[in-house]
């Protein structure tokens, strides 16, 4: 009788054991996955320290049509980060994919061309997006060092393949340099580095130069040329 009574108990404690093991995996398992769910819809910085260095271009087509391989070489790691027809608003909507998983130890940015051909965006509110950019940028890759371009001229080619809505390209070029002084004096206070291109896509007429472009807006060959010339001297 009082060996069954051990044998029963042996068996007791087994049971009891394995119930614990079981609970303490579940109990585990459930914390990893609100863990995972709570990272998704909180993500802390991606990294604080840059491993492999790297250049990350952020824009819209006029990025997305800039060839980097040709014009940089495929061994530089640069990433082309622009998407055709962005706004500022979409890069904010998309920066994580768009620059946060890169971890660049440089970030070029070009924006804010659309905000004023299509939504007529004032310069202040181009400025304000460009900030919000730069400040979750900051947040998230405090090592990376910002760039910030001028906002490039157009001429007449693009407003006449386009809507009627648009004012002409001296009215459009008056407000790109009003928006772009606007950067420079944003960079000039957040200790950052403004690249002005816009003056060297001039024609004599002060208007994008018609050899740089063969849609008035988005650069050729010869115009991107005239922009990796500039750039490379602060990479």
């Amino acid at each position: 009788m009082q060996k069954n009574n051990e044998k029963s108990n042996k068996k007791l404690k087994v049971i009891l054991w394995i119930y614990r093991v079981v609970s303490l995996a579940l109990v585990g398992g459930l914390i990893f996955c609100l863990k995972v769910n709570a990272d998704k819809k909180n993500p802390v910085i991606i990294r604080q320290e840059i491993i492999n260095p790297n250049i990350v271009m952020l824009g819209d087509s006029i990025t997305d049509g800039y060839d980097l391989d040709k014009y940089y070489g495929r061994d530089e790691l640069i990433v082309n980060s622009g998407i055709g027809g962005n706004k500022a608003q979409d890069i904010i909507s998309n920066i994580r994919n768009r620059v946060y998983d890169y971890n660049p130890s440089e970030l070029f940015l070009l924006i804010g061309v659309n905000d004023i051909l299509y939504d007529n965006a004032s310069p202040e509110e181009v400025i304000q997006k460009i900030d919000t950019i730069v400040l979750e940028t900051k947040e998230k890759l405090p090592n990376t060092k910002i760039y910030i371009e001028s906002i490039y001229p157009v001429n007449n080619t693009w407003r006449d393949e386009h809507d009627d809505r648009v004012k002409d390209e001296k009215q459009v070029n008056g407000i790109i340099i009003m928006t772009n002084d606007l950067i420079k004096e944003y960079c000039e206070e957040h200790d950052l580095t403004y690249i002005d291109i816009y003056p060297h896509l001039l024609d004599d007429n002060g208007v994008l130069d018609h050899s740089y472009s063969d849609d008035g807006l988005h650069p050729n060959d010869k115009g991107y040329e005239v922009i990796t010339k500039i750039l490379k001297k602060y990479m």
